[in-house]
């Protein structure tokens, strides 16, 4: 299942390899260690407002305003751990700059092409630079698209921006509920990972030094078996079940903004294809508290989606629910509205 899934992936995103892991954090582990493998270089860049997971490389939120080098802010996760993460600002001219002085220490550039955390931020032209600068200095351009990934489209992220990473890391909604993690990308680098094409039987041999893998679950039977059939569900609509559910969170997301501006809420709502995140600035924060006391929860990251599963009774009845919450807040007095459209708290 394994190979019949790897192709199926393969020919969806066009991606050379694929290879299996457990989860989206250890396939962003294992894109960046073959990155530095190939590259033969020690630094890699990340961005402010992007979620990789876990990795402790990775888990930082602020950076040296000199040096740019990620923070410590995490308890155990140590400085050490973070003197090779360059922590950037996302699609800024400053970063590119940077990327190109410093070409020769950086292995990789690792972004979320749509950050989960900011999905207003739809930088094409920044990804296109960010394509071109990596193509120049040998540099692995890393799509982290465990989120958006089989979302916005089945080609993901790199077919929406006409944008071809050289790494692609896939989890969570390929699985169809089961763990996986997928690491999928150029030949070039998943080499890394066996040394490239070789057979038993003839005199082919691994001609690529490869580094270190490995996973007891990693093709798991069941995730294998669920991950077909998502795949399945989604070559059969031919596009229609994305681009529907899309169309619907674009039009759930306007209905909910003409309700905020016309009662000059400071509540906005941003999306993504089917993701989406409330802005909820000061005291406005309690909208999530008053949501939950209406029976709708928004787990703490934030991060809201629709799917399929979400029909138009649903989202009928989720809608009023916000709206109502607002409303409730205004009674209570947390939100007072001036004359104007601004508010005080």
């Amino acid at each position: 299942m394994a190979g019949i899934l790897s192709k199926e992936i393969s020919k969806a995103t066009t991606v050379e390899r694929v290879a299996f892991f457990n989860s989206g954090t250890e396939a962003v582990m294992v894109a960046l260690r073959i990155a530095k493998a190939i590259t033969k270089k020690n630094y890699f860049v990340f961005f402010k407002g992007s979620y990789h997971g876990t990795f402790d490389s990775l888990l930082s939120l602020k950076s040296d305003p000199v040096t740019h080098l990620a923070k410590e802010i995490v308890p155990g996760v140590t400085q050490s751990m973070l003197n090779e993460s360059y922590l950037l600002e996302y699609g800024s001219e400053e970063s590119l700059e940077f990327i190109k002085k410093n070409k020769d220490q950086i292995a990789a550039v690792l972004t979320e092409p749509v950050q989960s955390r900011n999905p207003a931020l739809q930088p094409r032209e920044y990804l296109h630079e960010l394509r071109n600068l990596a193509e120049e200095n040998n540099i692995a351009l890393i799509f982290d698209e465990v989120i958006t990934g089989f979302r916005t489209d089945i080609g993901g992220c790199q077919k929406h921006f006409n944008v071809t990473a050289d790494i692609v890391t896939y989890g969570k909604v390929i699985g169809g509920g089961l763990p996986i993690g997928i690491v999928a990308g150029k030949a070039k680098f998943l080499d890394a990972m066996d040394g490239g094409f070789w057979q038993y039987g003839d005199e082919s041999v691994p001609s690529v030094k490869s580094t270190f893998v490995a996973g007891t679950f990693c093709h798991h039977p069941l995730a294998m078996a669920a991950s077909l059939k998502t795949l399945e569900i989604l070559n059969q609509s031919k596009g229609k079940l994305l681009n529907d559910l899309n169309n619907t969170t674009t039009a759930f997301c306007e209905r909910l903004n003409d309700f905020f501006n016309e009662n000059k809420y400071q509540v906005s709502v941003n999306h993504f294809a089917s993701l989406f995140r409330f802005t909820t600035p000061g005291k406005l924060g309690l909208l999530y508290h008053q949501l939950l006391l209406n029976g709708v929860y928004v787990w703490e990251g934030r991060n809201c989606f629709l799917s399929p599963a979400h029909t138009p009774e649903i989202i009928r009845r989720l809608e009023e629910k916000i709206k109502a919450s607002c409303v409730q807040l205004e009674e209570q007095g947390i939100i007072k509205k001036k004359s104007g459209s601004k508010l005080a708290f």
